[in-house]
Order: C-alpha cells, then structure tokens, then sequence
C-alpha cells in the first residue's frame, strides 16, 4: 500500500510529515487495537497468576446495590462474621457495626486493611 506522505522541517529544526486523513485514522485505530490486545494480555496474566478473579455477573450487581459491600463480600467468601472475625483478628462487633454502618462507621485503617486481607479484596473494594 503506497501512501503518500511528505516531510519537512519547521524553523526550529523540528522534523515533521503529513499524511492522508484516511491513513491517520488507519493507524489510530491499529494504534487502539494494539492497546486493547495489550489490556486483554495483561487481564488474563493476572487472572492465571492469582492476582485478579472473575465475579459473577449477580454479584457484580448486588456490589454495585449494597449499602455494605463488606456484607456481600463477606458472604460471597462464605464466612459467618465470627468466621471473618478470626480470619482477621477484627472484633466481631466491630465487623456487625460496620456492616450496618458502612463507611458511615469511620473504621480505622488498620481495621479494613485486617478485613480486607482475610476476604482477599483491595481495602476500598469494603466500603463506599
């Protein structure tokens, strides 16, 4: 495919060309594919890696609707809050308030870093 471009230098010495509309739009949308194949690769070495997981659509869903994202993923990961109590050393209480409260409860860092790591989430995945 012959296209043609032609080339210059401006005042500056900045080296430049110019090319058909039709050829630039050609090469941004390979451009785009390119990333997007890229974004695809990098997804799927993470899912093989144990870095990322699929979610079910429902649940994607019921995450998207909950007041308590901490709830839904604690049940998602099938724990009792005495379960998720012991797996993250964080008081059961505190796990009932805060699923009640969400991030209304104002927990401590150090306390959704601890909930986070036992439900295997990013900390700001538990509240909204």
């Amino acid at each position: 495919m012959s296209v043609n471009i032609s080339y210059f230098t401006t005042p500056n010495g900045d080296e430049m060309a110019t090319l058909p509309r039709a050829e630039l739009e050609r090469l941004s949308a390979l451009a785009e594919e390119a990333e997007d194949v890229r974004a695809f690769d990098e997804a799927t070495a993470a899912l093989e890696a144990g870095e990322d997981e699929l979610l079910p659509a429902d649940f994607a869903r019921v995450l998207l609707e909950t007041d308590s994202p901490l709830r839904e993923w604690r049940k998602y990961r099938g724990l009792t809050q005495a379960g998720l109590s012991g797996a993250s050393g964080v008081r059961q209480a505190t796990i009932s308030d805060l699923e009640r409260k969400g991030s209304a409860g104002e927990p401590a860092y150090k306390t959704v870093r601890a909930l986070a790591t036992a439900l295997g989430v990013d900390p700001e995945d538990l509240f909204q």
